[in-house]
């Protein structure tokens, strides 16, 4: 008697956290995201410390700078890959609500990280798939690249806050010291923004003209990597506005009244930089971050009037 042939080994797609492990409920996310809003304040306070110790015991030619240069450099590079690694080897349970490392190649803290923004940001009945047999490791790399460029960031701003600093006067110094948690901070409140509310909206809204056309909705781990992340460092540096327009003035290289004077010409540049940084073509993300940024090139304008700004 023949034996009965088996189920077709049909293709199958992946739901957002289906079948690759446990998936990172709100709370532990809220407190990945707490985790990371503190190194990044303290990357903030140690670049302020690099800029205060400004002095160098004698003085350099360009050979030793271009050297010094090449030393910072290879540091940041090496840090950066540091923490590449941990994030692409390393995973993280959470026993008695505290995270407990250990080693993990394919479920790495990477992939945890991405099945919990898959969970939260993934439109309803939008399948997650792999298309290409590089696409997974593409999406692991692309989030362990980001993880590992925060766990990185000290070494980097103090790297670089210890090799210009010297090139600084004590009121560029001043202002750069006062700018960094200001920077960070706003970074962090423009990445919260973009995942919060920019990113849902614009998936939604994209995946609405595949459900008029009938066809059936699909996403692919490295598209959703790169619109995510895309939309997280577009609005984190465009979120950086007002603090650039506020020490380009303190430093006296703008006057305040300019600001006001050009707004013509900034509601054009910003409308025009909110289509280049938001990663899809929806007009509902442009729309959005060209609002925020205009409220942001308000604020700025208004903040820019301080002491010693004129």
């Amino acid at each position: 008697m023949p034996e009965a042939p088996g189920p077709p080994r049909a293709r199958r797609h992946l739901q957002a956290g289906e079948g690759l492990g446990p998936v990172v409920d709100g709370v532990q996310l809220l407190r990945i995201l707490a985790v990371a809003a503190v190194v990044l304040l303290l990357c903030a306070v140690g670049a302020g410390l690099a800029v205060a110790a400004r002095r160098r015991s004698a003085p350099m030619g360009i050979l030793d700078h271009v050297e010094e240069l090449r030393r910072r450099l290879l540091a940041c590079l090496l840090a950066a890959l540091a923490g590449v690694l941990v994030a692409m080897t390393l995973a993280v349970d959470w026993v008695g609500g505290w995270p407990a490392p250990r080693l993990a190649l394919y479920d790495s803290i990477s992939s945890q990280l991405f099945r919990a923004v898959a969970a939260d940001l993934v439109p309803a009945g939008v399948t997650l798939i792999v298309t290409a047999p590089m696409d997974g490791f593409s999406a692991q790399f692309a989030w362990s690249l980001a993880i590992g460029l925060v766990l990185a960031m000290p070494v980097i701003l103090w790297q670089m806050g210890g090799f210009f600093a010297p090139a600084l006067g004590p009121r560029e110094s001043r202002i750069l010291r006062v700018a960094v948690v200001p920077a960070v901070l706003l970074f962090l409140a423009g990445a919260a923004f973009a995942y919060a509310i920019v990113a849902p909206l614009a998936l939604a809204a994209l995946y609405e003209f595949s459900g008029a056309l009938g066809a059936e909705p699909f996403l692919d781990v490295s598209s959703f990597s790169g619109f995510v992340l895309g939309f997280l460092v577009g609005f984190g540096f465009a979120f950086q506005t007002p603090l650039v327009m506020i020490a380009l003035s303190r430093a006296g290289l703008v006057a305040p009244r300019t600001w006001w004077r050009v707004w013509r010409h900034a509601t054009v540049a910003i409308v025009i930089a909110a289509g280049m940084l938001t990663p899809d073509p929806s007009v509902v993300s442009q729309l959005l971050l060209a609002g925020c940024l205009l409220l942001l090139y308000v604020a700025g304008a208004l903040l820019a009037r301080g002491p010693k700004a004129a």
